[in-house]
């Protein structure tokens, strides 16, 4: 577990550093959990990953459910469902939040 831990982390901080250069840490961190909500119901979430289906279709399928997500949150969906780690979307999620939160100056107990 904390290699995917590891593996969230770093999909966080690169996506959180293309929010703060495009300057909207706020707005890209709901397109996110606008991502993860979509790919995290249970037959989403199995249907991309699921291995007896072709990657374009496990792909359709995901980016099918993201109309009128911004294109760099597409973008991250799109390489996490080609990667089969879609699964990290809740945690990617979590560690954006904490990332926001520290650029922010905010301290959580």
């Amino acid at each position: 577990m904390a290699a995917a831990s590891s593996v969230a982390r770093r999909y966080a901080a690169a996506y959180f550093d293309l929010a703060k250069e495009a300057g909207d840490i706020a707005a890209w961190r709901d397109e996110l959990a606008a991502v993860a909500e979509a790919l995290s119901a249970d037959e989403v979430a199995e249907a991309v990953i699921n291995p007896k289906l072709p990657l374009a279709e496990r792909t359709r399928l995901g980016l099918q459910l993201l109309d009128g997500v911004a294109e760099p949150a597409r973008n991250l969906a799109r390489l996490l469902i080609e990667r089969r780690r879609s699964a990290l979307l809740r945690e990617i999620l979590t560690h954006y939040d904490s990332l926001a939160d520290q650029e922010a100056g905010v301290v959580r107990a």
